[in-house]
Formats: structure tokens, C-alpha cells, sequence
């Protein structure tokens, strides 16, 4: 599955959960011409009543260099950043922060 199929597929599986999925496109885009979120910026902000964390997805490769500065600068303020390989994990998450069982 690629890195583009996990990502639309956790964004649907939380969906159902009333979790509110905004995708995050970071770097340059459009022949370099549009400039998305930083560098590093993950994938998915999630958020729920209340709540809200981020979602990296990784379908077969680690976090780069940029990603886990950005996952680690979040995380020294407060926000919470999970690295999911699987929608599995990315539910599991999303139960966590929403204190579903």
C-alpha cells in the first residue's frame, strides 16, 4: 500500500469515528511555484471534541530528518504526534486520545 492509500484510508476509518481529518500538504508542489506547510509538517491533524493531535503516515520508510524535528519541536510544546504504519494504529490513536475503549 502506498504512503497516498494509508493516509486516505485513515483519514475514512476516523471519519467514522467523528474525528475531524484535515490533510496537510507540506513542502513545494505545482512545478515548485506553491509552497505547502513546512518542512516536516505531518500528514493529518486530527481533531475531536476537544482534542486534537497529528498523524504521520508511513507506509514503508521511516520519518525523515525534517519530520522528526518537527514531531520532536511539537512535542516539546505540549502536542502529541503519532507515526502509524497501519490503520490499525492510526485507530488505536485516535481511541487513546478520545478515551475510547
Amino acid at each position: 500500500m502506498s504512503e497516498t492509500d494509508l493516509s486516505r484510508n485513515v483519514r475514512a476509518k476516523l471519519e467514522v469515528l467523528g474525528v475531524w481529518c484535515i490533510r496537510i500538504q507540506s513542502g513545494r508542489f505545482k512545478g515548485g511555484r506553491v509552497r505547502g506547510a513546512e518542512n516536516g509538517t505531518p500528514d493529518i491533524l486530527c481533531l475531536a471534541t476537544g482534542i486534537t493531535w497529528w498523524i504521520e503516515t508511513k507506509a514503508t520508510t521511516r520519518p525523515s530528518e525534517d519530520q522528526l524535528k518537527w514531531h520532536n519541536r511539537a512535542r516539546r510544546l505540549g502536542h502529541r504526534v503519532y507515526v502509524v504504519r497501519s490503520t490499525d494504529e492510526a485507530i488505536a490513536a485516535a481511541k487513546m486520545e478520545m478515551g475510547i475503549q
